[in-house]
């Protein structure tokens, strides 16, 4: 039994190799602040509601987002309706993405929900 298990964790096992040799000196100094290098973030909508859609409006002005995309499986007209407020109070590109995910015995999703992706501009 021993040898069986032995055989098991040897062709399971990773090998990690880590160089330790790292350089102490650097050229320039780190930031002292944080850097903002892009990124997304999800809003959720269950029902229409202004607020949220107010400060991706902001974020859009001040020119941080990159782009929005609309998810959305059986509330279309809800979805039409976020699309329609950001195309009239924000000059940005949305996009509709009709999404029609299977539910598995594992994962239920929530149909009656219009999920947007935000997708955050990197700085130059």
């Amino acid at each position: 039994m021993a040898k069986k298990t032995l055989s098991v964790l040897c062709s399971t096992a990773l090998l990690l190799v880590i160089p330790l040799s790292i350089s102490l000196s650097q050229t320039e100094p780190l930031p002292t602040t944080p850097q903002r290098i892009g990124g997304w973030y999800p809003l959720f909508f269950s029902e229409f509601s202004q607020a949220p859609l107010d400060v991706l409006i902001g974020q859009i002005h001040a020119g941080q987002v990159a782009r929005v995309v609309i998810h959305f499986d059986e509330q279309r007209a809800l979805a039409e309706r976020i699309y329609d407020c950001l195309l009239s109070a924000a000059d940005i590109k949305a996009e509709l993405a009709a999404d029609v995910p299977a539910d598995t015995p594992e994962t239920q999703f929530d149909h009656q929900r219009v999920s947007l992706t935000v997708t955050l501009q990197a700085p130059p």
